[in-house]
């Protein structure tokens, strides 16, 4: 036998690399060989992770697997992965996710063969059309297991009627992939490389930028005293490199006071070893706690899980018995480890949950061993887990309409249709079905360079496949045979006005006109830089009441990047340092970004993705109050919020603007003046000062814009001594 196993194996995250191990572990000992299928099937940094192959290779050699296992990780999902590693391989970062489950699916189906959920995480509900495409999947499966309660929750949400069964993640066997002398000599070894005694004591921290909150400065001094009273050596531990631990960790580092030893670890088993011998491990790393818990080691957990919209980290907790073991913020979970390394530290359901893990391997193996039969008909036989949690055996009541019942079975059935009479292998299918549709709509009046440079930006950074509309506002004759030659060129939409009739009134022409699940309005004054589609996608998709997304830039008023106001307190545009291009500074600003993705009241119309339920459900732009364009993205925004949408900030995306380069200063000001009165009379002055005082008030934008400030000032002074200075290697050296 020979499985095709399918998850995110080839990437540097110590979570992702234990799976592989642990599933060989369990199917050695059954006789079943194991192929590890991840996006790019590329070797991880840490010489005792599996081998991989690619999402391509697995396709061309499809027929020689017995059976497909899906998992673990947080992995079945749709919305894109901000990792850069995976936007230079054939599956793009808006593919990687949903080409791992669909694919596994997609080839049992072909070949016949089991299909199983190895526990991968379901972090949220699917979209409509996900949704139908994971019941097609999962038509075809033989076992179905999930690694929380909120996964299984998600499925259903998602339309999955199956018996769905309820496991720890499988990492919690961890303990039993190295003897107790093999992690010993890890241990010290790690010590006497660096030529260091081995402590006594150690405390493992793990720090992800998106859950630490205020100022390096002061988590140092937190991470000092908590060494200090438990008079441990600390150790930070960057358990997720492709996700910046080290960089962080270096940066906190620089400013503690108890030496603290910043690893990139070696090995996996180092990084076992390390928390396994630690008084605590405290850290924002989910597979950091598991491996604690895996050795009873005391555990705290850093993050803020209704930020993020998942709840990963208290669903395992709760099935180890130690749910108040997660906190928002280092803060608190300072104030609670003193408390709580002085009581008697209790998995009180630990042992149910090893014993839940055994009976999942020995269901997976049933199920692997058997044939599939029945073909498409093929239902779930396995029944739910009953008892790691209290009431963990009902199954989530969900309303679902009559006509969305039908509408979903009505796609399931055309993707099934699709299927058997695809004409070509099984990653271009699956790529085919996963890919979003998108529309980008970009206004034009006049400013005809302006327009090359933002067309030319559009050609070069965008690799998602799009829709582009050109909407001709009554430009002149230069511009409009621009236009028209580059729309005959490149098959855009162009929809020409002969007299202009303002910019709101062309951007509902392109609202009108559009079919996209999503929607993009782009000013024909800006510069996109690399993967800037991609990152906005990935923010909008973090969560599903995420209505509407803006970047960050040099001039979009609160997104604007240092600097909002001047002295005078009126809006600034902001110049680049000498040297640096749009496109390096998208790259610093991704770099110094913690993706917190803040939620704020409204977002700046010159860069601004829609979601097709927000025009569902608001409409189009107010023409009437706003004809010409200023005031009508605010109103836009503050009617979204009202239906109860989410707006936020793509703060690691950065789009040039040159601003109002289509009516000049003068008239952008009286424009200003009149929206502002219009948006005054529509809402209330009370209404907009509040939103004003939440954006002034705004820290997670506060936060971004002093780091970049900062790397700004840094980058001017070390190039006015040397003048000749690559910027692009100055942030290849110094961020």
């Amino acid at each position: 036998m020979s499985i095709a196993h399918f998850g995110t194996f080839d990437v540097d995250n110590y979570g992702d690399c234990l799976f592989p191990l642990l599933l060989e572990r369990r199917m050695t000992e059954a006789g079943i060989k194991c192929v590890h299928v991840s996006p790019r099937g590329i070797a991880t940094r840490w010489p005792d992770s599996a081998r991989t192959i690619s999402l391509d290779d697995a396709s061309e050699c499809s027929h020689q697997f017995t059976s497909a296992v899906l998992g673990g990780g947080h992995i079945v999902r749709a919305n894109p992965t901000s990792l850069e590693f995976y936007s230079y391989s054939n599956v793009s970062g808006h593919l990687v996710y949903p080409s791992l489950w669909l694919s596994a699916s997609a080839l049992a189906r072909q070949n016949n063969i089991p299909l199983c959920w190895n526990a991968p995480g379901v972090p949220r509900p699917l979209t409509r059309r996900f949704s139908a495409l994971l019941q097609w999947a999962l038509s075809h499966s033989q076992y179905l297991a999930v690694r929380d309660r909120q996964s299984c929750e998600n499925l259903v949400m998602s339309g999955i009627s199956s018996q769905i069964r309820v496991v720890p993640d499988t990492a919690l066997g961890v303990r039993h992939l190295w003897s107790e002398a093999e992690l010993e000599l890890a241990y010290t070894t790690l010590f006497r490389e660096q030529l260091l005694l081995v402590p006594k004591r150690s405390v493992v921290f793990n720090l992800k930028k998106k859950y630490i909150s205020g100022d390096v400065h002061e988590l140092a001094e937190r991470l000092d005293r908590i060494a200090t009273s438990l008079s441990a050596s600390p150790i930070l531990l960057a358990l997720g490199p492709c996700h910046g631990d080290e960089e962080i960790s270096l940066m906190v580092a620089r400013n503690m006071t108890t030496s603290p030893i910043v690893r990139v670890p070696r090995s996996l088993r180092e990084v076992a070893a390390c928390i396994s011998r630690a008084e605590l491990y405290a850290g924002s790393s989910l597979h950091g706690a598991i491996t604690a818990t895996s050795f009873r080691i005391p555990t705290i957990i850093v993050a803020d899980e209704e930020r993020v919209g998942f709840r990963k980290f208290s669903g395992f907790l709760a099935q180890v018995g130690i749910p108040d073991a997660l906190y928002c913020s280092w803060k608190d979970a300072e104030r609670h480890i003193f408390w709580g390394m002085r009581r008697q530290w209790h998995y009180s359901l630990i042992e149910q949950a090893f014993s839940a893990l055994d009976d999942h391997w020995r269901s997976l193996c049933r199920a692997l061993s058997r044939r599939q039969a029945g073909g498409d008909k093929q239902a779930h036989r396995i029944s739910s887990l009953v008892g790691i949690a209290h009431n963990q055996d009902r199954r989530p009541a969900v309303d679902i309409r009559d006509t969305e019942c039908a509408t979903c079975a009505t796609q399931v059935e055309e993707v099934d249709s699709s299927f058997r009479d695809k004409p070509k292998p099984i990653i271009e299918w699956v790529r085919e079905r996963c890919l979003s549709t998108l529309d980008v709509i970009i206004c034009v009046h006049n400013a005809l360079e302006d327009v090359k440079r933002c067309l030319n930006s559009l050609l070069n950074y965008t690799t998602l496949p799009y829709k582009l509309h050109l909407i001709n506002d009554g430009s002149d004759e230069a511009t409009s045979l621009y236009l028209r030659e580059f729309s005959s060129k490149y098959g855009s939409v162009l929809l020409t006005n002969d007299s202009p009739v303002g910019y709101t009134k062309a951007a509902n022409t392109g609202l009108r006109n559009s079919r996209g699940e999503f929607v993009l309005l782009l000013n024909s004054d800006t510069i996109v830089s690399s993967r800037w589609l991609e990152k906005l996608l990935e923010c909008a998709c973090i969560d599903d009441r995420i209505g509407m997304v803006g970047p960050l830039s040099n001039a979009a008023a609160y997104q604007s990047v240092p600097f909002t106001k001047n002295e005078n307190h009126q809006w600034v545009t902001n110049t680049l340092p000498a040297g640096l291009s749009p496109a390096l500074a998208d790259t610093i600003i991704e770099r110094l970004s913690s993706r917190k993705f803040p939620r704020v009241p409204f977002l700046n119309g010159f860069c601004l993705l829609l979601k097709r339920e927000v025009i569902s459900q608001i409409g189009y732009f107010d023409e009437a109050a706003f004809p010409l364009g200023y005031g009508e993205e605010i109103d836009y925004c503050l009617r979204a919020g009202k239906a109860g949408l989410q707006l936020a900030v793509a703060d690691h995306v950065y789009v040039f603007h040159v601003k109002s380069a289509s009516y000049g200063h003068g008239r952008r000001r009286a424009l200003s003046m009149q929206a502002r009165a219009q948006l005054d009379g529509k809402h209330g002055g009370a209404t907009l000062s509040a939103a004003r005082t939440s954006l002034n008030g705004n820290e997670s934008l506060a936060s971004i814009r002093r780091h970049i400030a900062a790397a700004f000032e840094v980058y001017s002074v070390e190039r006015a001594g040397r003048p000749t200075l690559d910027a692009e290697q100055w942030i290849s050296s110094e961020l």
